[in-house]
């Protein structure tokens, strides 16, 4: 095989093994959420993600419909929720989700699921017309704020200058030293014997 050939394919090879690792990683981390929900995702809306509510957390399965029955689970331990209506359904993500809870397997209504909490709309409005109304920074502070500014950037850039400039002394120095300790080895008889 050709050597360039050769570096491109483990290159992707190690690329592709990275982004594998990261998404058994994430899918890990979220409990098998990413796969279920892309599933849901990709069926177009003929299947459902079901969210268990179980006494610590929340479980995630995909559903599909049969008549007016919602089945899901493995083959071994496969469910049937019936009577299903639309009430029961909510969008949320771009996919149709539905609630049950894990011990008494029974429908949640989508009202138990709390959105935001605590906004506040005349608050938020107010809040903006603050923002946009505000009086304008007086001149004085615009000047010491242009002058904090320039000040770190020349502070920055003259030890960049006095750091490079040491770094060179430093490395001709070390050069000195390595030609004095050359002459020296060279002039110097070994007894042998």
């Amino acid at each position: 095989m050709n050597e360039a050939f050769k570096t491109v394919l483990y290159q992707a090879l190690g690329y592709s093994v990275a982004m594998i690792m990261g998404i058994g990683i994430l899918s890990f981390l979220q409990r098998g959420f990413l796969f279920k929900f892309l599933t849901v995702k990709a069926s177009l809306g003929k299947k459902v993600l079901i969210r268990i509510r179980q006494v610590t957390t929340w479980d995630y399965k995909v559903g599909h419909w049969d008549e007016q029955d919602l089945i899901f689970g493995s083959k071994k331990d496969k469910k049937r929720i019936n009577n299903i209506t639309p009430e029961h359904l909510y969008r949320s993500l771009g996919v149709n989700w539905i609630d049950l809870d894990g011990k008494e397997w029974c429908i949640l209504p989508p009202k138990d699921i709390q959105g935001v909490t605590g906004f506040d709309p005349e608050k938020q409005e107010s809040l903006v017309t603050r923002a946009l109304y505000k009086p304008p920074i007086e001149d004085m502070q615009q000047k010491i704020i242009l002058f904090l500014v320039i000040g770190a950037i020349i502070a920055a850039a003259a030890s960049a200058y006095f750091g490079y400039n040491i770094l060179n002394e430093v490395a001709l120095l070390k050069q000195m030293i390595q030609g004095v300790s050359d002459s020296m080895t060279q002039g110097i008889v070994v007894p042998t014997g």
